[in-house]
């Protein structure tokens, strides 16, 4: 078992017998006061990792209110519990001073369960639940084993400008709840509108980006920074980027872009790679790309009621690595750098969301872009290859 113990800023007053007291009134939004109602040691030992892992990747701090001194009730946003048989969770934990909640735990949530259920009190929650889900999953609801509840959409949800994820660390598996674990409960639509099949094993690309995913992607990151920790600079970042108030004149970039204000993109490879950009035109096209390569699929001067579908066929004979980006996190002690097998491609309109990493099956398999656009990074050489064959469709509406 592995013990993180956080260091506590007694910066609370202490409470003395006759006295009157003055609430303590922090200032700052990021930082978050919790206190234990519970004595299992197992899993205040988790939560304490938790609040760590949190606290380490973005600008939010945590401090715990200790035995013998007071911190207003107003300013103490996490409560943990033991699980009474009535309620589990209430949300929404905000900057707001009014924004508070409790978390009730038994001792069956393992670590990540714990991990969860905070990151949810602090407002993310599971992308299938979004408002605007619908764009992006179908949900198979004649596969659902009970628990339909957690596949209803939320009425409303601040999103903080973040775009559907699949590479969140609160999205589940595609065949969650499901009756046959064989076919998914969240069909994504970039490939159910085209092959029109529940089957799991069909959404692999997905699967492997959800199932491996135990860390923030970047527009969870986005998420909480905007929501605790926003800056009021007049700094504009592009492509998805966003400042924080640690560093309001700095913008930290999604996956493929770089610059002062994200506004470049990361373009690398030679002829015959695509001249940073390639303009689709309304013919279908085959395209071979044999080198390290990255490029934006763009489609000017197309219809904004047309889509991209782009199929893709990896001829290799070892499997090559690519740095997409590198940079340091404004919100992280660490650098942030993200290595992919074979290559990544990013096809939604919020450069912010996810990529979706090559798999090492030399399957062909087809993508549908939301809108016309799409970012490709490639790592070819060698036998490595990957042709590309794509099409104009109109959206549905």
């Amino acid at each position: 078992i592995i013990i993180l113990f956080l260091t506590f800023h007694f910066s609370f007053q202490k409470k003395k017998s006759g006295s009157t007291l003055k609430p303590f009134s922090p200032t700052n939004s990021s930082l978050i006061y919790y206190r234990f109602n519970i004595t299992n040691s197992t899993v205040k030992d988790d939560i304490r990792k938790a609040l760590y892992f949190i606290g380490n990747e973005t600008c939010l701090t945590f401090e715990e209110v200790v035995s013998g001194y007071f911190v207003d009730v107003d300013y103490t946003k996490l409560t943990f519990s033991s699980f009474p048989s009535y309620a589990n969770i209430t949300y929404n934990v905000g900057p707001e001073v009014s924004k508070r909640t409790t978390i009730y735990l038994s001792t069956k949530e393992n670590y990540f369960d714990i991990l969860q259920l905070i990151l949810e009190a602090l407002g993310l929650i599971h992308p299938h639940r979004r408002p605007d889900r619908d764009d992006y999953v179908k949900v198979n609801h004649g596969n659902i084993e009970g628990h339909e509840n957690f596949f209803e959409k939320k009425s409303y949800y601040n999103s903080e400008g973040t775009g559907y994820d699949f590479g969140s660390i609160m999205h589940v598996p595609l065949n969650k709840y499901a009756k046959d674990e064989s076919q998914v409960t969240i069909a994504p639509l970039s490939i159910e509108a085209i092959y029109h099949n529940f089957s799991y094993h069909n959404f692999s690309i997905y699967n492997k980006l959800i199932n491996e995913t135990k860390n923030f992607s970047f527009n969870d990151k986005k998420y909480l920074s905007l929501k605790f920790c926003r800056s009021n600079s007049t700094h504009e970042c592009k492509n998805g980027g966003y400042s924080t108030s640690l560093q309001p004149y700095t913008c930290v970039c999604p996956e493929g872009f770089k610059g002062n204000y994200c506004d470049v993109f990361n373009r690398f490879g030679e002829w015959p790679c695509p001249n940073s950009s390639l303009h689709v035109t309304s013919e279908n096209q085959n395209i071979t790309i044999k080198k390290n390569c990255s490029f934006v699929f763009a489609g000017t001067g197309l219809s904004q009621n047309n889509n991209i579908t782009l199929c893709f066929k990896l001829n290799k004979n070892q499997s090559k690595e690519i740095i997409i980006s590198k940079q340091l996190d404004s919100g992280s002690t660490k650098k942030s750098e993200r290595l992919y097998k074979n290559g990544l491609f990013k096809i939604y309109k919020d450069p912010g969301s996810s990529g979706l990493s090559l798999t090492n099956s030399s399957k062909r398999f087809c993508l549908r872009t939301e809108g016309l656009q799409a970012y490709i990074f490639f790592a070819g050489g060698g036998e490595n290859q990957l042709k590309i064959f794509y099409t104009i469709q109109q959206a549905s509406n």
